[in-house]
């Protein structure tokens, strides 16, 4: 009897990008009382009773001993999208076992230019922090890209006040081209204070505030300072 379970099958790195190399690595388990030979396994992208095609080949283990593990790698580039991949011990039913309902494992990758985008309240500074009405400030925010892919057409949007208490969108949004993997890139804009009526003003940083670029983390994406 073969077992695999999701828990034997992995794969690396975690947010693979289109045309990088995923490794696949699967442990099988001989279950049984003798030991097996010519053990087949094979990796599908989508389950092969459903159309799932077979990636690479069938990898055939020589033989695995009664109640051991034995491993396989493959090394793979997929589409960007998602994908259902299964490893699946062997596939053609050559083997008589007790059990079939447990020979495959499942994993959902999902393959795309991964980003991370982050802004710091540390990183949000105004030139002057005791305005008066009238008075014109700058305020400058630094966006930092933390991640290996580059990041391009990154929209920031700025707010006074929490945009999602009522926060009123200071000037138009900003579009910041290009930002290298592991650098950061700063923006500036004018805030012409026509009353501030004796409040303190929470300024909100706001990046990637559509949604349009695809990220790990998206927690890290808004910043404030007073």
């Amino acid at each position: 009897d073969l077992e695999i379970s999701d828990e034997d099958f992995s794969f690396y790195p975690p947010y693979p990008a289109p045309d990088q190399d995923i490794i696949l690595s699967a442990r099988i388990l001989n279950a049984g009382q003798i030991t097996l030979t010519d053990v087949e396994l094979g990796f599908y992208d989508g389950h092969p009773d459903s159309g799932g095609i077979l990636i690479d080949s069938i990898f055939i283990i020589p033989s695995i001993p009664s109640l051991g593990y034995a491993s396989v790698e493959l090394t793979t580039i997929l589409s960007q999208g998602d994908h259902n991949v299964y490893a699946i011990a062997d596939p053609q039913d050559k083997i008589e076992e007790i059990d079939e309902t447990n020979n495959s494992a499942h994993r959902f990758i999902q393959v795309y230019n991964w980003m991370d985008l982050a802004v710091y309240s540390w990183g949000v500074s105004v030139s002057n922090e005791t305005p008066y009405d009238g008075d014109t400030i700058q305020i400058c925010a630094a966006i930092f890209n933390i991640k290996e892919n580059i990041a391009t057409n990154v929209r920031v949007r700025l707010y006074d006040g929490d945009p999602d208490s009522g926060g009123i969108q200071i000037n138009d949004d900003f579009i910041i081209d290009t930002i290298m993997p592991g650098q950061f890139k700063s923006i500036f804009t004018d805030w012409h204070l026509w009353y501030i009526g004796g409040k303190h003003h929470y300024i909100f940083v706001i990046v990637d505030p559509d949604s349009e670029i695809i990220e790990i983390d998206e927690t890290n994406n808004r910043a404030n300072r007073r």
